[in-house]
């Protein structure tokens, strides 16, 4: 709902935002687009991310066509979700209707959004506020990539050729954004005390701005793993969101022996019912962070590279993978928001040299097979490449 909207302007968002909902490339499982590139970022999305039909690796085919229908409800279950926070990102607050109210707007026989405006009007004004608190914004915009934002200013570009393992670029970053808790809170089984520290996380991912920003997020640090052998592929912190009715508390992966969130898995998802008031820092108050993007391997198709970040004390973390195919001319090209830096192939290693950006960065890429994303380029172009 949203106080003073007309019919009109109700079924225009609706409408707007089902297509948005639809054209999103998400996936079954998780409602969040495949991952970039030519490689997960974690092996988590090995473990868990799929589109619908595809083989996992070792996946027998019985068990992929039992999986279908599931994968299929969960699709429909995340249009609806998508199309809900997307109308919030328009300025709607989602109440609960009773079961006739529920029923009189599912059969509407003047239009949905006709409905929605004779309900406003009539309803008391407090039902039609949001009652979730708002978590402070999540920023976007260029250099972002997952739990942070690299610094234009310094980044160092290496001289000759760079083979597989070596940085190609080097210099620093920071934190997305930093905030700490205002009053004591627990989720779950954990205690935190006021002035813990969360920190603001975005999917890398294509960014829409509709449903980017409802798709964002506040973390806590990870916990110090203690934990070896199989079990410590995959470690897990806590994530939360504004929802419907609290907030959704979600599941963060990192890497084995990793420290920093850079994927998110949203099954199961909690409901927490207290307020949770974060004050946003005005300076990062747990980097800076050193950067370094690294050549992984070059083949005769592409080069595929990877962004690490690292703290003195603590191992690097990969917050990026993606695979830049050469042209006809021997040259790959990897947009760098107001750079882009290209290279040239020089056998197994690759030189780099920069040259002007158009405002894409390394999330604005269509991933998977050619046709995955058709819908959505047909929404927003193709590329769509500006970072907004």
């Amino acid at each position: 709902m949203k106080v003073g909207q007309t019919a009109a302007g109700y079924q225009a968002d609706l409408d707007a935002c089902l297509q948005r909902a639809k054209a999103w490339p998400g996936d079954g499982n998780t409602g969040l687009p495949p991952p970039i590139g030519a490689a997960p970022i974690t092996d988590a999305y090995k473990l868990g991310y799929n589109t619908v039909g595809v083989l996992k690796p070792g996946q027998a085919v019985a068990a992929s066509l039992l999986a279908i229908p599931l994968e299929a409800a969960l699709e429909k279950q995340n249009v609806g979700l998508n199309q809900i926070r997307c109308m919030r990102t328009r300025g709607y607050a989602l109440i609960a209707l009773n079961q006739a109210e529920n029923y009189g707007f599912r059969h509407a026989a003047g239009g949905q959004g006709a409905w929605l405006e004779a309900f406003a009007r009539k309803a008391a004004p407090a039902r039609l506020q949001a009652t979730v608190a708002p978590l402070p914004e999540v920023p976007h915009g260029p250099f972002y990539v997952g739990a942070v934002r690299l610094e234009p200013d310094g980044l160092a570009l290496a001289q000759g050729a760079v083979r597989g393992g070596d940085a190609i670029v080097t210099g620093q970053a920071h934190y997305r954004r930093t905030a700490r808790l205002k009053t004591p809170f627990k989720i779950l089984n954990r205690r935190l005390a006021e002035g813990t520290e969360f920190f603001a996380f975005a999917a890398p991912m294509s960014w829409d701005p509709d449903l980017g920003p409802a798709t964002a997020a506040w973390c806590l640090p990870a916990p110090k793993s203690t934990t070896t052998g199989l079990l410590a592929v995959v470690q897990w912190a806590w994530c939360v969101r504004a929802g419907s009715d609290g907030y959704d508390g979600f599941l963060a992966v990192r890497e084995s022996n990793g420290w920093l969130v850079n994927a998110i898995q949203e099954l199961p998802r909690p409901v927490l019912r207290t307020p949770i008031v974060l004050a946003p820092d005005d300076q990062d108050a747990l980097g800076p962070l050193a950067l370094e993007l690294k050549v992984e391997r070059v083949d005769d198709d592409g080069v595929v590279l990877a962004a690490w970040v690292s703290q003195p004390d603590k191992l690097p973390v990969l917050i990026w993978r993606g695979r830049q195919s050469f042209g006809t001319d021997g040259r790959a090209i990897l947009p760098f928001w107001t750079q882009a830096l290209v290279l040239s192939r020089d056998g197994r290693a690759v030189t780099g040299a920069w040259a002007t950006g158009d405002g894409r960065g390394w999330m604005d890429q269509i991933a998977g097979k050619p046709d995955e994303g058709a819908a959505w380029r047909a929404i927003h172009g193709a590329p769509d490449g500006v970072a907004r």
